[in-house]
């Protein structure tokens, strides 16, 4: 996981905790779990998920995070819909971004 959090940290400029990469520790290991009862994502490996599934979410949360820095402090919270994402993915779109309403559809 150490290349995995480089290569978010090099290319979205996103730079990851201990807790947080505990809870995509947890987050991959429940989610290996249950798509093997239903399917929810349609890549199985860890590898896979990190590289393709946790890291197409974290790339969301960077271009929330830059339209948020834009924003006067009156505008207040922006709404993002999250439009397809499924298996829960939007979670990071709000951990890493504060006062973002995510809407799933």
């Amino acid at each position: 996981m150490d290349e995995w959090k480089e290569y978010i940290s090099a290319t979205f400029g996103i730079s990851l905790s201990e807790e947080a990469v505990a809870k995509f520790r947890v987050y991959l290991s429940e989610l290996e779990d249950w798509n093997l009862r239903m399917n929810l994502v349609s890549f199985r490996s860890p590898q896979e998920i990190l590289w393709r599934h946790f890291a197409d979410s974290i790339a969301g949360a960077k271009i929330v995070r830059e339209y948020q820095k834009n924003l006067t402090e009156s505008s207040g919270a922006i709404a993002v819909a999250d439009i397809g994402t499924g298996a829960g993915f939007r979670a990071s779109h709000k951990d890493r971004n504060p006062g973002t309403q995510a809407h799933p559809y």
